[in-house]
């Protein structure tokens, strides 16, 4: 491997990561909303609700913040969805603008790059039992016509207690 290759930065973040089920329900309860925005749908492969941005790591790195990610412990919760929402903050989050920690709300991102915004549309409740948490990285798409989505694979789980 090539010294560029091996100084090359790593963008991670921690993540809820949702069973396959839960996915294919978030992605039923909200198909007609996300389709008739006007964004981009984003894939149900990459639903998740971000917990910590870390942002770019180098290589050596990627062992502390797993090792970070082992020492945290928290309890199991429960939490629901049951509504698709367009805010604004939710545009700032996407693109990495600081916000207050308290107007932070947990979310799945289902649309990016909206043409404007759209009406509150509540949805049956999808419940979410949260049973870990995973550490992800974060690259760009394969497909490079398809800029604005990214390929997010776990790097590690940890069960919450």
């Amino acid at each position: 491997m090539s010294e560029a290759q091996s100084d090359s930065k790593r963008r991670l973040f921690f993540a809820l990561w949702p069973a396959d089920e839960l996915r294919r329900q978030i992605e039923e309860a909200t198909v007609g909303p996300a389709r008739h925005s006007g964004g981009h749908v984003v894939p149900a492969r990459n639903f998740h609700v971000t917990l910590a941005f870390i942002g770019d790591v180098l290589p050596p790195q990627v062992d502390e913040v797993i090792t970070a990610g082992a020492a945290t412990s928290a309890p199991r919760f429960s939490m629901a969805f049951d509504q698709v929402e367009d805010r604004l903050f939710f545009t700032l989050l996407e693109k990495q603008i600081k916000l207050k920690r308290e107007v932070y709300r947990p979310h799945v991102t289902l649309v990016r790059n909206l043409p404007s915004l759209r009406p509150l549309q509540k949805i049956e409740q999808i419940g979410w039992p949260v049973q870990e948490f995973a550490l992800i990285e974060s690259a760009p798409a394969a497909d490079e016509s398809r800029s604005d989505e990214s390929r997010y694979t776990v790097l590690a789980r940890w069960p919450l207690a």
